[in-house]
């Protein structure tokens, strides 16, 4: 079971239990576009949500190996934890062991490092140098004078 926040239908693989339609069908937009998805009662035991419920089958989920997405109409607004974010990255002994272990669930850790290792060998281009036009000047002809203006009207 995987409980998506962003779902708004619960959904069900088809091939995991054999049931009996509702009838009834609710219009879904997934990664394969908009489809009108079958509606089936369930019984469902777990941490967030206990008892019947009407959730949509479907042929295919978008997330490998899981058999049953937990969606809002469901749950609501619970989550199993509560997300913790960084504004900078963060290194961890945890999370480099993760990372090792399975690498293809960290494809953006590996591409800060080398991100991270790339900054040290390069130039800040941060700074960025405009060109005399940014400044109200055409060609810079005038650049001496106005500086010369500004250095008098300082004294």
């Amino acid at each position: 079971m995987l409980r998506d926040s962003g779902a708004l239908q619960s959904l069900l693989l088809k091939e995991v239990v054999p049931v009996e339609k509702s009838g009834k069908t609710v219009l879904v937009n997934s990664l394969w576009g908009l489809d009108a998805v079958p509606l089936v009662t369930i019984h469902l035991e777990s941490e967030l949500f206990s008892g019947s419920a009407l959730v949509g089958v479907v042929d295919q989920l978008p997330v490998p190996g899981v058999q049953f997405i937990l969606g809002n109409d469901l749950a609501g607004g619970k989550m199993g934890s509560l997300p913790v974010v960084s504004e900078v990255p963060v290194e961890s002994k945890e999370t480099e062991k993760l990372v090792g272990e399975i690498p293809d669930v960290f494809p953006v850790c590996a591409i800060t490092r080398s991100m991270t290792a790339r900054k040290e060998s390069e130039p800040d281009e941060t700074e960025m140098k405009l060109p005399l036009w940014c400044w109200g000047w055409e060609d810079g002809s005038d650049l001496e004078k106005s500086i010369e203006r500004s250095c008098e009207a300082s004294m």
